[in-house]
């Protein structure tokens, strides 16, 4: 049991002793860099010194305060009559523009609203059919083929003629047709133009007993 104490004792010593060299070759190292570079700078300064105090380097700090001077100088001079007079080489290619005159004659004109223009009358597409020199006042529906697949309508002309017609027939002075086909009665579409606008009315025409 004395001889482990022992032992333990020697190793703590020894590793004491091991940290204490450690630790003073680690400060003479940092020393020894400390000094280096002391001795570097007191190199340095007097070698600024001397370039300070050369007329070589008077002379290139004069030559840098009088190029910037130079950058700095802005020319107040006005310009010359020669240079406003001279003119691009690429304008010279392009000839003036010329003053353009508006025509109007012919044509509407354009600040007039829409309501205020005329809408010319257009004359009636197609082949006319009989009944369509006759205005509706003046036909007769006599009667009504019903129970047929395609109705018939039959109308009477001033002229006491007797017409078939059937749906999209057309009918009336104002290029109007059949839209329909009653029991009893047939409804027509007329288109009529109001205030320059197309509009379309129906009339409903029943059997004249």
């Amino acid at each position: 049991m004395v001889k482990a104490r022992y032992v333990e004792i020697l190793l703590y010593v020894l590793v004491a002793g091991l940290s204490l060299l450690l630790a003073l070759w680690i400060s003479t190292a940092f020393l020894k860099k400390v000094s280096s570079t002391e001795q570097k700078k007191s190199q340095v300064v007097p070698a600024q010194e001397e370039k300070k105090n050369s007329p070589h380097v008077e002379n290139e700090q004069n030559k840098s305060v009088t190029s910037n001077d130079s950058e700095s100088f802005v020319d107040l001079t006005p310009p010359s009559k020669e240079k406003k007079e001279k003119v691009p080489e690429f304008l010279k290619e392009f000839p003036l523009l010329q003053k353009y005159v508006y025509d109007g004659s012919g044509r509407r004109n354009p600040f007039l609203p829409y309501a205020s223009i005329k809408i010319a009358e257009s004359s009636q597409e197609g082949p006319v059919f009989p009944l369509q020199q006759y205005d509706l006042s003046e036909l007769k529906l006599r009667g009504i083929l019903w129970d047929v697949k395609n109705p018939k309508a039959m109308f009477e002309d001033p002229t006491k003629e007797i017409h078939l017609l059937g749906k999209d027939d057309r009918i009336g002075r104002n290029n109007g047709y059949i839209a329909v086909i009653r029991e009893g009665e047939v409804v027509v579409v007329e288109p009529k133009k109001i205030r320059g606008e197309l509009v379309y009315t129906t009339r409903v025409i029943k059997i004249d007993q």
